[in-house]
């Protein structure tokens, strides 16, 4: 069935002229290195909140067991997470509005 498709199928050249062949091009290449520097920013985001947070468990392990600085080091893992958690909405959002 896969060979009577291949031979069903026919390679067509394109009928946009070279100039719109090209802005065509252009416009790819942008929107690809668009989406590709969205995505570089948020695993950046990811990588920077997972360090912070090896950060904070290392403090919380090895620094000091005062009830004081476990609630500080509580009230600082949640405003990272929720502050990459909104980076990262605002990137991926980011990334469906553009035209």
């Amino acid at each position: 069935m896969a060979a009577k498709d291949a031979k069903d199928f026919e390679v067509v050249s394109t009928s946009l002229d070279e100039l719109t062949h090209a802005e065509m091009l252009l416009l790819y290449e942008e929107a690809t290195r668009n989406v590709l520097y969205a995505k570089t920013a948020q695993w950046k985001t990811d990588a920077a909140t997972l360090i912070g947070m090896g950060t904070l468990i290392f403090l919380a392990k090895f620094v000091s067991g005062d009830p004081g600085f476990a609630k500080l080091l509580v009230w600082a893992v949640i405003l990272l997470a929720m502050g990459t958690l909104f980076v990262v909405s605002l990137f991926q959002f980011w990334q469906h509005s553009r035209p």
